[in-house]
């Protein structure tokens, strides 16, 4: 909402009240830290409010302040839709459906959801994901490391937004978009394809707090075989078996993304889980034969 605003004010100890907070203000349902609304109103240079010329906080009180706020506006300002997202699972609000409204504006909305007190977070959240921008949509598709338990596969619902360990790995690029026709059931996205590649080595899960290192094998359109390097950053298992990939190329990365899953016998892509290509593998989508931009409908 404030993106635009060259100054924004905030008051974090109520409005006009002079900044004196204590350690257990931050546990309060009512710290400005934890209210689902205020996540909107974080900018990257905003000005704080009721701040004294001499700072009457103690010394952790204030590094607590500080670090709260900068991690806030370092996701606002090059985070990912789940980083955002993410951010409404440890805060509170009068109506549950405010912690999807909350995020209206922060996710660039075609157009702005109308607000229903009575409507759930599930079927709040189902509306958000269709008229959000493109790009973040994809953000969901090739970040979130399982398939969706709501209304599609590709994309997670808001019961796994808010309980599930998002992966924390960060890319500083949008991987490209997943795009939306007049069919809501029809959501489809552009980019590389492997129609049959052999992924092993990711199935089990050993260290929670190591990634995984597999291989992804496969022919690509001159029967040309390759066989790539490739890391999962979270705890989701990737049975070894030949899948369906969908491909981007990492722009600002080293790394490019992989989403693997199946292909439906109505020729859709069911989503399993998502990988990346090891930083130190030489071998990038962009230098494979393999066609550019294939249509992929997602299910």
């Amino acid at each position: 909402m404030y993106a635009l605003a060259p100054n924004v004010v905030c008051y974090f100890n109520g409005l006009g009240r002079p900044l004196d907070l204590t350690l257990s203000d931050f546990e309060s349902d009512r710290c400005w830290f934890r209210r689902a609304w205020t996540l909107q109103e974080v900018t990257y240079h905003l000005i704080i409010g009721g701040e004294m010329v001499q700072d009457v906080m103690e010394k952790e009180v204030r590094r607590k302040f500080d670090e709260q706020l900068t991690s806030l506006q370092e996701i606002q300002r090059c985070g990912t839709t789940l980083d955002l997202a993410s951010e409404m699972q440890h805060r509170v609000s009068t109506k549950p459906v405010d912690k999807v409204a909350g995020l209206v504006y922060l996710l660039q909305t075609d157009s702005i959801p109308i607000y229903d007190a009575e409507q759930s977070e599930a079927d709040a959240w189902e509306v958000l994901m269709d008229v959000m921008e493109p790009w973040f949509r994809a953000e969901l598709l090739f970040f979130f490391p399982e398939p969706g338990n709501g209304s599609k596969y590709w994309r997670p619902s808001w019961e796994q937004v808010m309980t599930s360990k998002l992966i924390a790995r960060r890319f500083a690029w949008y991987p490209d978009k997943v795009y939306r026709t007049e069919d809501p059931g029809a959501d489809y996205y552009e980019g590389y394809c492997i129609k049959s590649g052999n992924v092993r080595g990711l199935s089990v899960v050993l260290n929670e707090l190591k990634p995984r290192q597999g291989e992804l094998v496969f022919n690509d359109s001159t029967g040309a075989r390759h066989t790539l390097k490739i890391v999962a950053d979270h705890t989701y298992p990737i049975p070894d078996g030949l899948y369906t990939l969908i491909g981007c190329i990492g722009r600002s990365s080293r790394s490019d993304l992989w989403v693997v899953g199946q292909l439906r016998e109505d020729g859709k892509f069911k989503k399993l889980s998502v990988f990346h290509s090891a930083d130190d593998e030489q071998v990038k989508l962009m230098e494979l034969a393999l066609e550019q931009r294939v249509q992929i409908f997602l299910c």
